[in-house]
């Protein structure tokens, strides 16, 4: 069962707005929008008109804008390469978040990416596939990402890697260092914005480029940077969009995508 996308209409404009620093007086002047007009817009009320004023005034995808007020698009993923899974747990009732673990066909050696909210669904991949987890790898260090990494070290005995020093990661990278790891090759790519330690993987399974993006893209949508909306813009496009078009983006909330259907269809990005 598809994954509902993470964001609405009505938080791509808030995003965009917030990271833009923009009120809503200054949105009123740039759009010519009338209040009630912004406020049906803000309660989720795409109207065509509004929206490519509001895409105008956000630097937004005004087709892309428009398709996610309607409820019109969704990533036609149907399904993820063999010896790939995605996990998606709830946070706290409040909302769901992804881990996922990549298998190397020939060692049967696995990585996993990020805890999720709940690492039990984790621990039963790799048990129900006879997989032996290698290491554990963090997109970026904010709660709901992590909040399973002692469990998972406990249980695996697993080294963590992370961009920064934290209290449950064993080992370093730079951005832009290649890892080798289960005998895959990992490329570490600076996604920061959202998050100050924000990291994509990106590798290679059985031919299908994959990037583990975290909260840097989301289909169509991102995660919010309000104190760094420029950064988290240019390092998506450099660090991920600039990935082949076939390349799965895998995000830490919601389905997954592809850099292809990003470019056509995030607002952010289109």
């Amino acid at each position: 069962m598809s994954l509902p996308l993470e964001d609405f209409y009505e938080d791509i404009i808030g995003k965009a707005q917030r990271g833009l620093g923009i009120s809503d007086t200054d949105l009123l002047a740039q759009s010519e929008l009338t209040s009630e007009q912004l406020q049906q817009a803000h309660d989720g009320i795409c109207e065509e008109e509004t929206a490519r004023k509001l895409a105008t005034a956000l630097n937004l995808g005004a087709e892309a804008l428009i398709a996610c007020g309607q409820k019109s698009w969704h990533p036609s993923i149907s399904s993820l390469p063999e010896h790939f899974w995605q996990l998606t747990t709830d946070y706290q009732d409040i909302m769901t978040v992804n881990a996922y673990v990549a298998a190397h066909p020939d060692t049967r050696e696995a990585l996993i990416f990020d805890s999720g909210a709940d690492a039990q669904p984790i621990l039963d991949i790799l048990e129900q596939n006879d997989l032996q987890a290698v290491a554990l790898l963090i997109t970026h260090s904010h709660g709901d990402h992590v909040v399973e990494v002692p469990r998972l070290k406990q249980e695996l005995a697993i080294p963590v890697y992370a961009v920064e020093n934290g209290a449950e990661c064993d080992h370093t990278f730079t951005w832009g260092n290649t890892l080798t790891l289960a005998g895959f090759e990992i490329e570490c790519r600076r996604t920061s914005g959202h998050a100050a330690d924000g990291t994509t993987f990106a590798f290679n399974l059985g031919g299908q480029s994959i990037a583990i993006t975290g909260d840097a893209l989301f289909a169509g949508s991102m995660g919010g940077a309000n104190d760094h909306w420029r950064e988290a813009l240019t390092n998506t496009r450099k660090n991920i969009l600039s990935l082949p078009d076939t390349t799965l983006c895998c995000p830490g909330h919601g389905p997954v995508t592809s850099v292809a259907l990003e470019k056509q269809n995030n607002p952010f990005f289109a």
